[in-house]
């Protein structure tokens, strides 16, 4: 999907730029819980992040984040000790990807590349500390491991958008629904 990019993007095409990537984490209610971004409190410390995008999958946007540290405090924030443990896959945690650059004159731009969930982790302990490597996917990979085996009716003259929530909310209940107005009905 394009993004959106600025005027100074443009002009810097082609010139020398350090290339940028922003991870940031929230919880299923929408607060941030760690953001790679330095100026934030409470930084987290991404060394591999890749999102991978195809239109033409059932699970359009997958990708990987990996992580290190060999700091105690920061091994208790990363590792996932129970199911509701920010990197557990359990927990519903959030990860907005960002890409993109710092131009000349400190000015950094960057495009969103994906919004995706925790659908794997795991940890592997060395002497030089704690490495957690996640594997994301978007909402369809949430949905696609839903597992209906009994018939869903929906009732002869439902609106489409009330039946498409009535669809996702048993594997997606706290998700906020923004949708237009349609007067088509089942």
């Amino acid at each position: 999907m394009a993004q959106p990019i600025s005027q100074t993007w443009r002009d810097n095409l082609g010139k020398s730029a350090r290339q940028v990537v922003r991870v940031e984490a929230y919880t299923k209610a929408g607060q941030i819980i760690w953001s790679t971004d330095p100026a934030g409190s409470d930084p987290l410390e991404v060394t591999a992040a890749s999102v991978n995008v195809d239109m033409t999958r059932g699970i359009r946007s997958t990708g990987e984040i990996e992580m290190h540290t060999d700091d105690d405090a920061s091994i208790d924030k990363l590792v996932p000790s129970t199911v509701t443990a920010p990197l557990s896959p359990l927990a519903g945690t959030q990860f907005q990807l960002y890409a993109g650059f710092e131009w000349p004159g400190d000015v950094t731009e960057l495009v969103p590349v994906g919004r995706l969930y925790c659908h794997d982790s795991d940890v592997d302990e060395t002497a030089a500390g704690i490495t957690v490597a996640l594997s994301l996917q978007d909402l369809s990979g949430r949905l696609d491991v839903a597992d209906i085996t009994d018939p869903i009716t929906i009732a002869r003259g439902t609106n489409y958008v009330t039946a498409v929530q009535f669809l996702i909310d048993p594997v997606l209940p706290d998700l906020t629904y923004v949708a237009d107005y349609c007067s088509h009905t089942t």
